[in-house]
């Protein structure tokens, strides 16, 4: 079992590493912030697998940190049939 337990951590190291490379093609591959971003937390989601998350920018003319990008499953009431 030893083996097998082993090859899939091998395997979580092998697709967080191309997820990783993806990222920075990404970062190189347009000026287009917008079109970073998108695909930035499209991998991160595909690594991570989250439920809620956010993504907040600095406004620098007025200090403050803005929502970019906010995820949220809603909750699911597990009492209603």
């Amino acid at each position: 079992m030893e083996g097998q337990t082993l090859l899939s951590e091998l395997k979580k190291t092998v697709d967080a590493l191309q997820i990783f490379s993806e990222i920075g093609k990404t970062l190189t591959s347009t000026l287009d912030i917008k079109e970073v971003l998108r695909i930035v937390l499209q991998k991160i989601s595909e690594l991570l697998h989250p439920t809620s998350w956010s993504l907040l920018l600095l406004d620098e003319k007025d200090m403050v940190l803005c929502y970019e990008i906010l995820i949220n499953e809603p909750a699911v009431d597990r009492n209603v049939p």
